[in-house]
């Protein structure tokens, strides 16, 4: 048999003398509704509380201390009576509303939150949802259920498969927290089960500046596909397309070889020379390029911080920038299909599976390194990276190790013909 409980919302106490009548009664839940009834009614009588405001609901098999947190909190955060009820009877699943409207599940949650949050930037917008979407591809459980009916336990089952990979696992927790938070204050949920999952360390990877060889190697990569790749592609297409036979090689094999890079060559070297990260340069134009003054200048529509910086342009960046063809002003210095194109210019390269591995902003590392081994100091350095202190300089951008004054001198020697 279903218990019933006997549910007295704070605001119904009038005074210290009710809170205190109410609180000092253990048994809240009875067999029956007339039995809770009674109860109410005896509370009721020397009105020590508001008679209108309680009611029965029963428990659905929800332990009741659990509930009483619940209703508790929803009331001290403002959250109407009749909607506590509504809250506390969905419960943990298995309960629909009368009015027939669908219960949200996360990924219908999570595209109310982006439509509220138009004054976000793009790439803070794009970031939530590939972190979404990450999560959705390998624990799509999650998004089965209505996530009103979510616990700790099913987040954490969610994570399970980012354990490995610390910071991962970390960013989609904060997004979960977020987007559980923010579900709380439109009254669309009633808690947030990601809220107590501890955050996992994380090791910060050593990053490696690249030296001149390898930059050079990258620049030759900006290129049509050669006739060697050529030649493979034709294999790859007729074995998966036409033979149908394994193969060594997959789809994305043959379309990162098909690709032409030959347009990624100044978005490449805006991030090697400048420090420019990758998703800025996707937002910057020619007219962002001053080479009478030598200044890069990074707006705030491109910039992750939100803030307009200036970046000291390099000799040897204004070299090879004086060499580019004429373009309009307002035309994108990031060619069309920019981001297959930079996955296809550092594959060509020899960063893909089973060959070198490539380290995130290792070229905005590579920037800040050579720069300062260069004579550049830590305050200049500090504002072409558009940091607000040298903390994180300091703690992460600066790896000497294995670096020397010859590599920094050589790094920034790479000019058109030199490379070319």
């Amino acid at each position: 048999m279903t218990p019933y409980i006997a549910f007295l919302p704070s605001s119904a106490a009038s005074g210290r003398k009710a809170y205190a009548a109410i609180t000092a009664t253990k048994k809240r839940m009875f067999a029956t509704r007339s039995e809770a009834q009674e109860y109410l009614d005896r509370l009721a009588s020397p009105k020590l509380v508001d008679h209108h405001q309680l009611d029965t609901i029963k428990a659905l098999g929800v332990p009741f201390e659990e509930l009483m947190d619940l209703a508790l909190w929803l009331k001290l955060n403002g959250v109407q009576w009749g909607k506590v009820k509504e809250y506390i009877l969905r419960g943990r699943g298995g309960y629909k509303p009368q009015t027939g409207a669908s219960e949200p599940d996360l990924m219908a949650l999570h595209h109310q939150h982006l439509s509220t949050s138009g004054h976000l930037r793009d790439v803070t917008l794009t970031t939530r949802s590939n972190l979404l979407n990450r999560l959705h591809k390998r624990s799509p459980a999650l998004f089965v259920r209505p996530a009103i009916t979510l616990s700790k336990g099913d987040v954490v089952a969610s994570l399970a498969p980012f354990v490995d990979t610390p910071t991962s696992h970390n960013n989609i927790l904060k997004e979960l927290r977020a987007l559980f938070n923010w579900a709380i204050n439109q009254e669309l949920l009633t808690k947030n089960p990601a809220l107590l999952i501890k955050p996992l360390r994380v090791s910060e990877a050593t990053i490696s500046a690249l030296k001149a060889p390898a930059l050079e190697h990258l620049i030759r990569a900006c290129r049509a596909p050669g006739p060697d790749e050529k030649k493979l592609t034709s294999v790859i297409y007729r074995a998966i397309f036409v033979d149908i036979n394994p193969c060594d090689h997959t789809q994305h094999d043959y379309n990162m070889l098909m690709t032409d890079t030959t347009d990624m060559l100044y978005p490449l070297l805006l991030m090697a020379f400048a420090g420019v990260r990758p998703h800025e340069v996707d937002k910057l134009t020619w007219a962002d390029i001053n080479l009478e003054e030598r200044v890069i200048t990074i707006p705030a529509r491109a910039a992750k911080t939100g803030g307009t910086r200036h970046i000291t342009m390099r000799a040897n960046l204004a070299a090879w920038l004086e060499d580019a063809p004429i373009i309009a002003k307002n035309n994108s210095i990031a060619p069309r299909g920019y981001a297959k194109k930079w996955k296809a210019l550092r594959y060509r390269a020899g960063y893909k599976k089973g060959g070198k591995s490539w380290q995130s902003d290792v070229l905005r590392h590579s920037f800040a390194t050579m720069s300062l081994k260069s004579g550049i100091t830590l305050n200049e350095l500090q504002l072409d990276m558009g940091h607000h202190d040298l903390y994180l300089l300091r703690t992460r951008y600066l790896n000497m190790r294995g670096i020397s004054r010859a590599d920094a001198a050589a790094y920034w020697a790479i000019e058109p013909l030199k490379a070319l």
